[in-house]
């Protein structure tokens, strides 16, 4: 079926570590009223950045000049070594950065920069007023902003741009209809303003936090209702076996729930890949004895990789089904035997780092 093709891609992007040049600061140009920071990198689905929470972020810290990468910024966040089950039957917000383990906060402290979070309603007019006047300013500096429900209520975009005054944001999201910025449709129902720089911590240090980090995601049981690490792939797997369940479910929801389940697989993939990726760049950093542990999780993790790609047909969405065909109970099993393999795999790969992290450390 799709699995082939993706598993050359993801191998491909496997080998190669790219490296951010920023543009420099935000751009800010107005033409005729039309306000909007000119090099802010554009979102799309198909290039290996698939949390839209840390592409948008990337997005907006390269245009305020900071050299990052996704694949950086998802290892200090500790989003490449996260997983999530929103107990108890999985939820599509299980693999946002903000929600559960909350990856904005370790990516802000890793940055240097405070990343104000707006939670905003369109019923409150006093409220939508001073936040519109807050994403115009921030505009008007050249910082981009980040905001969910731009388009799409399930992932985030970035605002990078105005007209009328500030009435309609221009935006990038991952539902653009062409290569130019898209007129907001909605009023987001959150916005992170990027407030100034305060002094960052080294490179070495994010870098050691982010193994407590992928150590505290893949130990810690929950946060919030969300299961973590090895207590969602367990949650994963005894959701996918309730056959009991499954059977009460109607087409609709049904789908839904394919849905879901394709989602959290395709974002698992992508954080393991970000996770190589990382590790891999960032090796030279420490110790020859730490880059050692390290090498050795990237390893691991692509053999997660690679085994999760090999079984990419059992958890399929609903738009890659045949016609008259849904996700069945044989599909979930397989993908249960999976999930099983790659949460040993996890254990192995946390494991190195945990010890990555002791030769780091050492006096």
């Amino acid at each position: 079926m799709f699995s082939t093709k993706l598993l050359v891609v993801l191998l491909a992007a496997l080998v190669v570590i790219g490296t951010a040049s920023a543009s420099g600061a935000g751009t800010v140009k107005n033409v005729s009223g039309k306000v909007w920071i000119d090099n802010v990198d554009r979102l799309q689905w198909g290039k290996g950045q698939d949390n839209s929470f840390i592409s948008a972020l990337t997005a907006a810290m390269r245009a305020i000049g900071e050299d990052v990468t996704y694949e950086y910024l998802m290892g200090v966040s500790g989003a490449a070594f996260r997983v999530q089950f929103l107990l108890p039957s999985g939820c599509p917000s299980s693999p946002d950065a903000t929600c559960g383990f909350d990856c904005s906060v370790t990516a802000a402290k890793a940055l240097g920069y405070p990343l104000n979070f707006i939670g905003t309603s369109e019923d409150k007019p006093d409220e939508v007023k001073k936040t519109r006047a807050e994403i115009v300013e921030s505009i008007d500096k050249g910082n981009p902003v980040l905001a969910i429900n731009l388009i799409s209520e399930a992932d985030w975009g970035v605002i990078i741009g105005y007209t009328n005054a500030g009435s309609d944001f221009l935006c990038w999201s991952y539902y653009d209809k062409s290569s130019r910025m898209s007129l907001a449709e909605n009023w987001p129902w959150a916005v992170i303003i990027i407030g100034n720089k305060d002094k960052a911590p080294s490179r070495k240090a994010s870098i050691i936090e982010s193994f407590k980090t992928a150590q505290k995601v893949a130990e810690t049981e929950k946060f919030g209702n969300y299961a973590s690490g090895y207590s969602a792939f367990e949650a994963w797997i005894k959701h996918l076996q309730n056959e009991k369940e499954f059977k009460k479910l109607k087409a609709s929801d049904l789908g839904k729930s394919t849905h879901t389940n394709a989602w959290c697989y395709n974002s698992l993939i992508d954080c393991r890949v970000a996770a190589v990726k990382y590790l891999r760049s960032i090796k030279g950093e420490l110790s020859p004895s730490a880059a050692e542990h390290i090498s050795k999780a990237a390893d691991i993790y692509e053999q997660e990789v690679k085994l999760l790609a090999a079984g990419w047909d059992n958890a399929p969405y609903t738009w890659q089904l045949e016609e008259g065909k849904s996700w069945t109970e044989d599909m979930r099993k397989a993908e249960a035997e999976t999930l099983k393999a790659a949460m040993e795999l996890e254990k192995k790969a946390i494991s190195e780092i945990k010890a990555a992290l002791a030769e780091a450390t050492k006096s």
